[in-house]
């Protein structure tokens, strides 16, 4: 059972890595689009530092929700209609009229 979660895990880091690989490239890309050359710098070390910030804090959250101590009865009843609701198959709305 141990084995599984370890694939799992590794196997959605790896769809993670691959999906967030092209966002900072993009970004830098479509910043270079939108402002001049002299505007870029500022623009492109903003970006990468909001990055930072937001990893360190994001630590710092996730530790604290995970030892809220009312929230977890609202966080396991919240996640099965979630659940529900993304795994029901799609309506066309081509029949409807």
């Amino acid at each position: 059972m141990l084995l599984f979660y370890l694939h799992s895990c590794c196997s959605a880091r790896v769809f993670l890595g691959l999906a967030e690989g092209g966002l900072f490239p993009g970004v830098t890309y479509y910043i270079s689009l939108w402002y001049p050359r002299q505007m870029q710098a500022k623009r492109v070390a903003i970006f990468f530092s909001a990055a930072t910030v937001a990893g360190a804090f994001g630590g710092i959250f996730a530790y604290g929700i995970e030892h809220l101590e009312g929230y977890v009865i609202m966080f396991r009843s919240c996640r099965h209609p979630l659940i529900l609701i993304f795994t029901e198959r799609p309506v066309s709305m081509a029949g409807s009229g």
